[in-house]
């Protein structure tokens, strides 16, 4: 018996966390543990919905309702023509699409992080992140390798499954989908007075974006369901940046965490070797702040206080107990030298060092050789 959440979220791509699956020819019933979507665990994040191909029982299950009717541009000289910038009801972005694995992490981000934003205001670009993408069928440039930047439309939208209560939700476009939704749509508003609040259903065909009105579905006052958050931000921006803020933190708590001084190569499937520096050093303001460094040992080491019990008071440091200066000297020496210096000393001390030690396990290293 399908629980309440397989109801609402029937799709396999809706779940944050992939379990492993049987297919349905092999007895099984699709996932073998269900989870709950990422969206619902992430503070910011809406509920994010695309145009399907198919007229199936998740297309009966969906309807949609439009807070306004996007419009497009008349005098512009491109070949799909772009919306009209509407906030908070519709905003552009420019994104990059994963369609694997990220370099250096072997855990599949959630599907609300598989298009990142990387720029949500015109000319002011972040692609910084451009080098944990991997290169799959669609998302990359034939000629040079390199990651495509697409651009997405996204259209504040209130979203009904089945007998659930509505819920504010993203549609994301492609250009050529928006183009097409828009044309249905104002070719609709040439037999009806309004859209807006319309219970309606979307399918993609082979040249258009069918818009499917249900009659026998009350209208919903769209005066009802919030656009901004109670912040004052745009769901939309709001819903765009938490993508992004998201997408790092996934990045950094499952990747793998590699030296300043250290290049990874990797070569694409069309045989061009890469060389690029570590997977989480696009972000960081210092190792610190992001947690990397290892507090010191002596911090966190577990002191049994019975042993020191009967231990006598001074005002004084313990100065005997100190390290020699020697090995003050060789600790401060350690401190001013660079990544790479550390990793040649290590080097010439014949000590294994792997790629993905930080500086703090090099220094630790050393010191146990000294």
């Amino acid at each position: 018996m399908s629980s309440t959440i397989d109801d609402l979220y029937s799709t396999d791509d809706m779940y944050s966390v992939q379990k492993t699956r049987r297919a349905a020819g092999e007895g099984g019933d699709g996932f073998t543990e269900r989870t709950v979507p990422f969206y619902q665990t992430v503070d910011g994040l809406l509920r994010k919905t695309w145009i399907g191909r198919t007229r199936d029982e998740n297309w009966e299950s969906e309807v949609l309702y439009l807070y306004s009717i996007p419009e497009l541009r008349e005098n512009t000289d491109r070949r799909v023509a772009p919306p009209v910038s509407n906030p908070p009801f519709l905003t552009s972005a420019m994104i990059y699409r994963g369609e694997d694995t990220p370099y250096g992490v072997h855990v599949k981000p959630p599907m609300d992080l598989r298009e990142v934003p990387i720029s949500m205001v015109p000319g002011v670009e972040d692609g910084s992140i451009a080098h944990t993408f991997r290169p799959g069928k669609y998302n990359v440039y034939q000629d040079s390798g390199r990651i495509k930047q697409d651009t997405r439309h996204y259209l504040l939208v209130v979203r009904r499954w089945k007998d659930f209560d509505p819920e504010v939700a993203v549609l994301a476009c492609g250009p050529q989908e928006m183009e097409r939704l828009a044309t249905s749509l104002a070719f609709h508003l040439q037999y009806r007075d309004n859209l807006i609040g319309v219970p309606m259903r979307l399918v993609k065909t082979q040249s258009s974006v069918d818009v499917v009105i249900d009659k026998e579905l009350d209208e919903l006052d769209m005066s009802d369901f919030p656009t901004h958050s109670p912040d004052g931000s745009m769901l939309l921006h709001r819903h765009n940046a938490t993508v992004r803020a998201e997408y790092e933190k996934f990045l950094l708590n499952t990747g793998v965490w590699t030296a300043d001084d250290v290049k990874v190569s990797f070569t694409d499937r069309n045989g061009v070797e890469h060389q690029i520096d570590t997977r989480h050093n696009w972000r960081m303001v210092t190792a610190a702040d992001q947690g990397f460094l290892e507090p010191d040992s002596d911090a966190t080491q577990q002191v049994d206080m019975r042993e020191h019990l009967n231990d006598e008071v001074t005002d004084e440091p313990p100065f005997e107990q100190a390290a020699s200066a020697k090995e003050a000297v060789m600790q401060v020496e350690y401190d001013t030298l660079t990544a790479a210096e550390l990793r040649a000393m290590a080097k010439d001390r014949g000590l294994k060092i792997r790629p993905n030690d930080n500086r703090k396990k090099v220094i630790e290293a050393l010191r146990a050789t000294s």
